[in-house]
C-alpha cells in the first residue's frame, strides 16, 4: 500500500509444502484446494498473486497442478510473484512509488535455494539498491542446511549445522550488521547459528521507507 498498490489479503492456508514433503497427500490436496477457492476468483478479476516465501512461489506455479486435477491451479499459477522481485519489476520499470531514507547498515545476503530455483537470486540486491546507505553483500557460503523442516528435528539437526558451517564462519567474520534472505528457514537457521539477526529484505525496505523498526536490532 505504501508503494502505491491496492493489497486484498484473502484467506488462504500455508502453501502446503510441509504436507507434500512429509508425504500427507490428502492434505496437501485440502490446502491446495482450500487456497484456490481463495485465490482464483482475484486473478479471474485482474488481479496479481504476490508470496512473500520463494517456497510458496514455487508450489503455486508448479506442484499444484502436480497434486489436483484443476484449471484454476495453472490460472494462479500464471500470475503469482515473489515479492522481492515484484517490486524490483516494478522499480525498474518506474513505478515504484517510495522513496526511502537512509540506512546505514552493512548487510550478507543469502540466496534461499528456492529463490535460485525460480532465477531471483538477483532481486533483493536490485531492489535494496534504492535505500540510501544500505550495502547489500551477496554471500555465497552454500546451504544454510535447515532443508525445510529436516534441521529442527533432534535427529537432524547436527548434520544441519554442520552443512551450514561454511555459510556461518563467512557471516560470523564477515563484519555484518546483520543478514537477509526471503526464506523464513534460512532466516531461523542462520540467527540462531551466528547470533546475527536476520531480516527479509522488505522488513528493511519498510524501515527505510516508513520508519518501520527492524526486529532484533538494527
Amino acid at each position: 500500500e505504501a508503494a502505491g498498490l491496492d493489497v486484498v489479503v484473502p484467506p488462504v492456508r500455508g502453501c502446503g509444502i510441509l504436507a507434500m514433503c512429509y508425504g500427507d497427500v490428502g492434505l496437501a490436496r485440502r490446502t491446495i484446494r482450500h487456497n484456490l477457492d481463495a485465490l482464483a476468483a482475484h486473478v479471474r478479476s485482474g488481479q496479481e498473486i504476490v508470496v512473500s516465501e520463494p517456497t510458496a512461489l514455487l508450489c503455486l506455479r508448479q506442484a499444484y497442478s502436480y497434486y489436483v486435477d484443476d484449471p484454476r491451479a495453472g490460472e494462479v499459477a500464471a500470475h503469482c510473484h515473489e515479492a522481492v522481485a515484484f517490486l524490483a519489476h516494478l522499480r525498474r520499470d518506474g513505478r515504484l512509488d517510495l522513496k526511502p531514507g537512509e540506512l546505514r547498515l552493512r548487510v550478507a545476503y543469502h540466496t534461499p535455494c528456492h529463490s535460485r530455483a525460480a532465477g531471483l537470486e538477483s532481486a533483493a540486491v536490485e531492489l535494496l539498491a534504492c535505500v540510501p546507505g544500505l550495502e547489500v553483500e551477496p554471500v555465497e557460503g552454500g546451504c544454510c542446511g535447515m532443508g525445510g523442516t529436516a534441521g529442527m528435528r533432534r535427529e537432524g539437526y547436527d548434520l544441519s549445522m554442520r552443512i551450514g558451517e561454511r555459510l556461518f564462519e563467512i557471516i560470523r567474520h564477515g563484519g555484518y550488521d546483520g543478514v537477509i534472505t526471503e526464506c523464513s528457514a534460512c532466516r531461523m537457521q542462520i540467527a540462531h547459528a551466528t547470533g546475527k539477526p536476520a531480516w527479509h529484505p522488505l522488513e528493511l525496505l519498510a524501515s527505510a521507507a516508513l520508519g518501520a523498526e527492524l526486529p532484533g536490532g538494527g
